[in-house]
């Protein structure tokens, strides 16, 4: 690990991270979060549109079943091989992000910007802070 606290993305890659026994497995177990999110986005909208298209009738959750066993297989193979090409669209986008962050530039909300924020409103909306002399804890 790098000795300093920010870890880059050129470090971030360098990195010793376990690897993962199904890592680039065609097994299962490497396309299974894949299935299962595939598999519910797509009777989720499957049953939007039928409904929005079609509404409901008697026979909805036949119709439903075929729309949504034909959009599956199309969907999930489109997904699993589209990953790798969506990750490193992902790390592209992110890279700027990360780089920013290691020349020093602020990284997100700190207690002091919060307080700063907080003064700064009050004072700007002439609002009087209320302080209660005992605070009383339920513990």
């Amino acid at each position: 690990m790098h000795p300093s606290s920010t870890l880059t993305h050129a470090h971030f890659e360098r990195a010793a991270r376990p690897q993962r026994e199904l890592a680039g497995s065609k097994s299962l177990g490497s396309m299974l979060p894949t299935i299962l999110t595939t598999g519910v986005i797509t009777l989720v909208i499957s049953a939007v549109m039928r409904l929005v298209w079609v509404g409901f009738s008697n026979d909805f959750f036949a119709a439903w079943m075929e729309a949504w066993l034909t959009t599956w297989p199309i969907a999930f193979p489109l997904a699993y091989m589209s990953m790798p090409l969506i990750n490193r669209f992902a790390n592209h986008l992110a890279a700027p992000a990360v780089t920013a962050a290691s020349a020093g530039a602020a990284t997100g909300l700190t207690i002091s910007s919060i307080a700063g924020a907080n003064a700064c409103a009050t004072a700007k909306n002439k609002l009087q802070v209320q302080r209660r002399a005992y605070i009383h804890r339920y513990y």
